[in-house]
């Protein structure tokens, strides 16, 4: 990722994103947990 280029610099972008990503593959994993309540 271009993103380690200037890492100190922004607080990384790329967490947030990330984060999501992370949370959307949990969901996809435990169906129920979250989206179907």
């Amino acid at each position: 990722m271009a993103a380690s280029q200037h890492s100190g610099r922004s607080a990384q972008p790329w967490l947030i994103p990330r984060l999501f990503f992370s949370g959307f593959l949990l969901t996809l994993k435990n169906p129920g947990s979250g989206l179907q309540d």
